[in-house]
């Protein structure tokens, strides 16, 4: 039963994902916001519901490995998503992409991720006015800085000023259905909590790696959703900032989970198999990134060897996370 609710709620999640990039896609035209300010900022936010309202479930569940483990884990299926759709529209060159308007975003993703796994790492056992530690005190202020900037170089995430208009419906119509998808995130995603705890005690794994491994790459169906649809339609930008976008979104919830947590500091309590999913997911990110900054042609390879990579990498992380886990 577990099992299908999870299927069943997932199925729904990517649904609504593929509606998000192809109403973003208007959005992004009739706007001329671009594909990748969409992509990286409304479209991210919509696609990081999952994590948002699964999460917040698991945390009131009593269950913040899960909830941490998924927030981790989908950072590193998002990339492992961009590997995907890299290898599979081989002929767009995805990780081949002009860096120049993606790399802010990226780089905020990367800087969050990597703080958040040192704090969980350092265990610091104090918090703030009871309520947060320092971890998230820190990124926050980090996200703050982030999302100050990005408006700043928006002339270089921004649409090219004869972008065309698009044929397809008008505005009204995109924000309503865009909206309407993402209502169907919010709705489906508390499922996949209560179908992950049963997977989790009927299989006797672990709960952070079962928020790793099985709950984050439901809750990332948005992004693999969103992305191919992306892709298709062209739209390379946006799937690529959707991707890091939701990276850095994925982080901020953090600090709202933090809040919700009463047992102590969040990052500061939790397993510390989640550390070595937050430093996977950075890696996995800088090789995507770093390709798509140097531009490497893959003149000698019948595949994308950053986006095989990428691949290789998430599964290895995958079996050190549940090493790990076992261990600890």
């Amino acid at each position: 039963m577990a099992w299908l609710l999870f299927l069943v709620a997932a199925f729904a999640i990517f649904l609504a994902g593929n509606t998000l990039a192809r109403t973003g896609d208007v959005i992004a035209r009739q706007t001329r916001l671009g594909h990748l300010w969409v992509g990286a900022l409304l479209i991210a936010a919509a696609t990081s519901l999952p994590e948002l309202t699964t999460d917040t479930v698991a945390v009131l569940r009593d269950a913040p490995d899960l909830a941490v483990g998924d927030i981790f884990g989908s950072n590193m299926a998002n990339m492992a998503v961009l590997a995907i759709v890299a290898l599979a529209f081989g002929h767009a060159r995805v990780l081949q992409r002009e860096a120049l308007g993606i790399t802010l975003t990226a780089s905020l993703a990367i800087v969050l991720t990597g703080l958040a796994t040192l704090f969980i790492i350092a265990r610091m056992e104090h918090n703030i006015a009871g309520v947060f530690g320092y971890g998230s005190v820190v990124l926050f202020a980090v996200g703050v800085i982030g999302l100050f900037l990005i408006p700043q170089f928006r002339e270089f995430i921004g649409a090219p000023a004869d972008m065309e208009l698009s044929e397809k419906p008008g505005l009204i119509r995109a924000g309503t259905m865009f909206t309407a998808a993402a209502a169907v995130i919010f709705v489906a995603a508390p499922v996949l909590v209560w179908a992950a705890e049963d997977i989790a005690e009927s299989t006797g794994l672990s709960y952070s790696f079962v928020g790793i491994a099985v709950l984050a790459f439901a809750t990332s169906l948005p992004e693999l959703a969103t992305s191919v649809a992306a892709v298709r339609m062209g739209a390379l930008d946006l799937a690529i900032g959707n991707l890091y976008g939701s990276n850095a979104m994925n982080i901020g919830i953090l600090i709202w989970l933090d809040a919700l947590y009463t047992e102590g500091p969040l990052l500061e309590t939790i397993d510390i198999s989640n550390a070595v999913a937050g430093l996977v997911a950075v890696l996995l990110m800088m090789i995507g990134l770093t390709s798509m900054v140097l531009r490497a042609e893959r003149r000698r390879f019948p595949i994308d060897p950053a986006a095989a990579l990428i691949l290789i990498g998430y599964a290895l992380g995958l079996l050190l996370t549940w090493s790990v886990s076992n261990a600890s």
